[in-house]
C-alpha cells in the first residue's frame, strides 16, 4: 500500500487491510469486515478477522458456538 508515493505497508490483503488506523492514515475507507472485526475486539470478542463475507459468517458462528459450549460447562 502506497500513500503519496511512499509504500506504507507490504504484506497480505488480510495483514494490510487489518491495520485500520494505517488505512484511515493514507485515507482510504477500511473495508467493512476489518472495521466490523475491530468493533467487536473493542468489546472484548476477539476473533480472527475475514475479508470475505463467507469467511466473517464462519468466523462469528465458530465462535458463538464455542461460547455456547463453555456456558453449557459451567
Amino acid at each position: 500500500m502506497a500513500a503519496g508515493g511512499e509504500i506504507v505497508a507490504r504484506g497480505t490483503p488480510k495483514e494490510v487491510f487489518t491495520q485500520l488506523e494505517l488505512i484511515a492514515g493514507c485515507h482510504i475507507e477500511p473495508p467493512v469486515l476489518g472495521s466490523l472485526f475491530f468493533e467487536l475486539k473493542k468489546h472484548g470478542i476477539d476473533l480472527d478477522v475475514s475479508l470475505t463475507v463467507e469467511e466473517a459468517a464462519r468466523v462469528i458462528a465458530d465462535g458463538i458456538r464455542l461460547l455456547e459450549r463453555k456456558k453449557s460447562t459451567m
